[in-house]
């Protein structure tokens, strides 16, 4: 919203298909780089009818997504192994919007959650991402489609 600070016109390109990017890329690691694991937690966030958005600030701090429902940002930020550790472009953004609830999302360790700034960071793997946004009433439930 800041648009002295902020970056308002910054890109990226993610694969819906991400068999398709890995064919043309010729990689077929087994396990997911980071980015790849991006790509994953975002079309997860597409599927739950959000639309994500990416945010980074001129001085670089920055943040994997952010979705918006009912006048509430959530930003997401997306780990390959959790820890409890909170990254620099998270807390900025905690500190410049003030949500209730941030959430780092990670393929590997354990669930967890730790007070920033008033802000209740959640640690999540994906399997949880969809029950914490559901539970904050981000995501309807199963029922109320």
């Amino acid at each position: 919203t800041n648009k002295r600070k902020e970056l308002v016109k910054q890109r990226r390109a993610y694969f819906l298909d991400t068999g398709l990017r890995n064919a043309i890329a010729r990689e077929f690691d087994k396990e997911p780089t980071g980015h790849l694991f991006e790509n994953y937690v975002m079309t997860e966030l597409l599927k739950m009818g959000l639309e994500p958005r990416y945010w980074r600030t001129k001085s670089k701090a920055e943040v994997d997504f952010v979705i918006e429902r009912g006048g509430d940002v959530v930003p997401i930020e997306v780990k390959l192994q959790l820890g409890r550790k909170v990254g620099s472009g998270l807390r900025s953004f905690i500190s410049s919007y003030k949500p209730d609830t941030a959430i780092v999302v990670g393929l590997k360790g354990e669930e967890g959650s730790k007070g920033v700034n008033g802000c209740d960071v959640r640690f999540l793997r994906v399997a949880g991402l969809w029950r914490e946004l559901a539970g904050k009433g981000v995501v309807e439930h199963e029922g109320d489609r």
